[in-house]
Parts: structure tokens; sequence; C-alpha cells
């Protein structure tokens, strides 16, 4: 009985051991992850052009969108909400900030201070 006793023991230890190690692996993997992340979660803002808009009917609904070219030449999609998209006119030039593909504002006018 000792030794049934005792190999439970072990396996019962093993378990909890396996147990402790995984939670912890979860912990940390997400922790990682989430660092790694948070520049790459960064909101992007750079001067652009506007040279698109669109919509587009789908069974969920109306989604809007704009293209956008940034003055490094490389050019951009972002989905956007109706009310930010009527604001917004092909050729209009600005401060365009987006998170992926999703818009996050415009600024308009790049403006010149005037000379005297």
């Amino acid at each position: 009985m000792s030794g049934e006793l005792g190999s439970g023991f072990v396996v019962l230890v093993f378990i909890g051991a396996a147990a402790v190690l995984a939670l912890g692996y979860t912990l940390l993997g997400g922790a990682l992850r989430r660092w790694r992340g948070s520049a790459a979660d960064a909101v992007a803002s750079a001067p652009a052009t506007v040279t698109e808009r669109w919509e587009e009917d789908r069974p969920e609904g109306v989604v809007y969108g704009i293209s956008a070219r940034l003055d490094d030449g490389s050019t951009v999609e972002l989905y956007l909400a109706g009310s930010d998209h009527a604001r917004i006119a092909i050729g209009d030039r600005g401060v365009l900030r987006y998170l992926g593909d999703q818009f996050r504002g415009f600024t308009p006018g790049l403006r010149e201070e005037p000379t005297t």
C-alpha cells in the first residue's frame, strides 16, 4: 500500500507542476505579446492626399472607405464611418491617422505660414 501511495503522490506532484508551468507559460506569453505588439498598435500619422472614395453595399450594411497616397509614395486603403466619409473629398491633402486598415482621423490642409 505504501508503494501505491508513493506513486500516487508522484503523479499528483507531476500534474501540479505541469499545471503551474502551463499557467506560467500562458501568462508570460500574453505579457510578451502585449509588450511586442504595443509598437505595432501605435496609430500611424502621415501627410497624405486622398485619391479615391468608395461605398460598398454588404449584407451587414454599407461600408465606406478611402484610398490615400502617402508622401513616401505608398498607398493605404482605409475603412471609415459614413460621417467621416462625407467630410473627405478626392484631392484633399492633410495629415492622415490610421491603425492597420482603420481610419483614425484626418486633419485637412497642410497650411504654410504667411510670409511678411
